[in-house]
C-alpha cells in the first residue's frame, strides 16, 4: 500500500481515466439507466472506484492503470446494479387518487398507538416488571440485559458466566415468565 500522499496524487492525476471508464461502461451497460440515477451518480461511483484503486495499489503487481481500470468499472456496475435491484420508493405526498387530491399519507395508518394501547403496554410492561422481580437476581438481570439487545457473549462478561449459559439463561427465564403469565391470566380469568 502506498503512503496516503501517494494516494492523493494517484488519484488526482488519474481523475481523468475515472470519466474514460464511466465512458466506456456506460456504451457497454445494456440496460437504460435507472431513471433514479444520473451520470453524476455514476461518476461518484467511478471516482470511488479510482479512490480503491488508489489505497490498494501495490506497484509490484503490474501498471497503475490496468488495476485502476478495473476497480472503477467493478464499482460503476455494482452501484448500477444495487439501484437496480433496489425497490423504488413512493413519496408520501404522491397522489394515490389524482381526482381526490389526497396525497398517500392521508390514507396511512398513525405510526403512534391509539391510547387504549398505549394504556394496555403499559399494563403488561408492569406486570412483566413484577414478574420479573419473582425470577432469581441473575436469571432476572440477563432477561433484561437479553431485551436491551446484548448479546449472549456481553451478558456473559456483565453477569460473570460462560457464553453458553448466557444462551441459555435468558431462553430460561423468558419461559418461565410466560408460563407465570399464563398462570396469573388463568387465576384472573
Amino acid at each position: 500500500m502506498l503512503p496516503y500522499c501517494e494516494q492523493l496524487a494517484l488519484f488526482h492525476a488519474n481523475q481523468g481515466l475515472a470519466r474514460a471508464v464511466l465512458r466506456a461502461s456506460l456504451r457497454r451497460y445494456p440496460r437504460p439507466l435507472p431513471a433514479c440515477m444520473d451520470q453524476e451518480d455514476l461518476l461518484t461511483a467511478a471516482l470511488l472506484g479510482l479512490w480503491d484503486a488508489c489505497r490498494w495499489y501495490d506497484p509490484s503487481r503490474g501498471l497503475f492503470s490496468v488495476y485502476a481500470r478495473r476497480a472503477i468499472r467493478r464499482r460503476i456496475f455494482r452501484t448500477l446494479e444495487e439501484v437496480m435491484t433496489r425497490e423504488t420508493s413512493l413519496s408520501l405526498d404522491a397522489l394515490i387518487y389524482p381526482e381526490s387530491g389526497a396525497p398517500l399519507y392521508e390514507y396511512l395508518a398513525s405510526p403512534e398507538p391509539e391510547p387504549w394501547e398505549q394504556v394496555a403496554r403499559k399494563v403488561e410492561q408492569e406486570q412483566v416488571r413484577t414478574l420479573l422481580n419473582r425470577l432469581p437476581v441473575r436469571t432476572a438481570n440477563a432477561v433484561r440485559l437479553w431485551a436491551q439487545g446484548f448479546s449472549p457473549s456481553e451478558i456473559g462478561q456483565r453477569l460473570g458466566i460462560s457464553r453458553q449459559r448466557a444462551h441459555q439463561l435468558p431462553r430460561e427465564g423468558a419461559a418461565k415468565l410466560r408460563g407465570m403469565l399464563e398462570m396469573e391470566t388463568l387465576s384472573n380469568a
